[in-house]
């Protein structure tokens, strides 16, 4: 197989460099499953929220080279790479050519072989927080939390690929020992608390803790409806779409705020609303718009209160059913 550079960008300018295997390349890859979780959207807004409740302290890490610190081994798999002059070089070659063959041992970035390289990680670091003492949840598979011996929650970590995001109160045993265990098991590169960029957001943690540039849950109905008129667009959809994009650039800077409650768990509930909007799509389509968040039990009194929003969908109807009160009910049972 061969290799190749890829450069990507930060939102802060800073640039990264990696080799990559072109994977597609691979003589096992028609037997290949590539598959691998990541941190859902609701895990991260949970994981938010909890810290943001506790007052605990939000922290990040990253591991650079992640897929090369997973602990399958490959030697069976038997594959081999055509090394990149710089990289030759780097293991004796003259490096004046890019024709020296080296052999893959682990798991490397564009692999897609039966030991796949984000599946090999992600078993990787499973493995590693469940024997440090933290438990996986059922709903997201890179959602944990960490319990003491009395069930109390200490600590809650999600990782998205190599970005690993905690949240726990600084000086508890329980949590620094698992956070300790965590940073001795990989090589992790910065260790950051407070502000940082985690998947693409970028995170601020004051008494609240804030999510720059949040404007997906805003866009995201208007996008969808926009991708639906495609197959019929006419000019005037085109125009929707220029709107759209100034729409965003215009409100860039706004952001998505998680409120500390300060309240036991059990005073807190979550609250769902769902509508539908009736024949805004081509062909009489429906709208679903479902939105999800953690509130303090006096809602139900109705009394204004802080939401910290956890989830949030707005597609297709699914279904085309008769009249609106059936697209209510498929609104509703999506939303619970």
């Amino acid at each position: 197989m061969k290799m190749r550079w890829v450069l990507t960008f930060k939102s802060d300018g800073r640039s990264k460099a990696r080799f990559v295997v072109l994977g597609y390349q691979s003589p096992n890859l028609v037997a290949s499953q590539a598959n691998s979780p990541t941190l859902s959207k609701f895990g991260k807004m949970l994981i938010l929220s909890i810290v943001a409740n506790t007052a605990w302290l939000l922290e990040s890490a990253d591991v650079p080279s992640a897929f090369l610190q997973s602990l399958q081994d490959m030697e069976k798999e038997d594959l081999v790479v055509y090394a990149p002059a710089e990289l030759a070089a780097a293991y004796g070659a003259d490096g004046t050519q890019g024709s020296t063959v080296l052999g893959l041992p682990r798991a490397f970035h564009g692999l897609c072989s039966e030991c796949r390289a984000p599946k090999s990680w992600c078993d990787t670091v499973t493995a590693t927080l469940n024997k440090s003492g933290w438990s996986q949840l059922q709903f997201d598979r890179c959602f944990f939390i960490l319990l003491n011996e009395e069930k109390q929650l200490r600590g809650v970590a999600g990782f998205h690929v190599d970005d690993f995001l905690l949240g726990g109160r600084k000086g508890d045993k329980v949590f620094e020992l698992a956070k300790a265990e965590l940073l001795a098991a990989f090589e992790c590169g910065k260790w950051e608390q407070r502000n940082f960029e985690f998947a693409g957001a970028n995170l601020t943690q004051k008494e609240e803790i804030r999510i720059d540039s949040a404007m997906s849950q805003q866009i995201k109905a208007q996008a969808g409806i926009l991708l639906s008129e495609t197959p019929v667009a006419t000019v005037d959809a085109l125009l929707h779409v220029d709107k759209l994009v100034r729409d965003v650039k215009r409100n860039s800077e706004q952001t998505l705020i998680f409120h500390p409650f300060n309240r036991d768990w059990r005073d807190l509930i979550t609250v769902t609303w769902a509508d539908t909007a009736q024949n805004n799509r081509p062909n009489m389509g429906r709208t679903v718009g479902i939105l999800t968040c953690l509130v303090s039990k006096e809602i139900l009194d109705g009394k204004a209160v802080y939401m910290n929003i956890v989830s949030w969908k707005s597609s297709k109807a699914p279904r085309e059913v008769l009249g609106s009160s059936g697209s209510d009910v498929q609104a509703v049972t999506i939303g619970g």
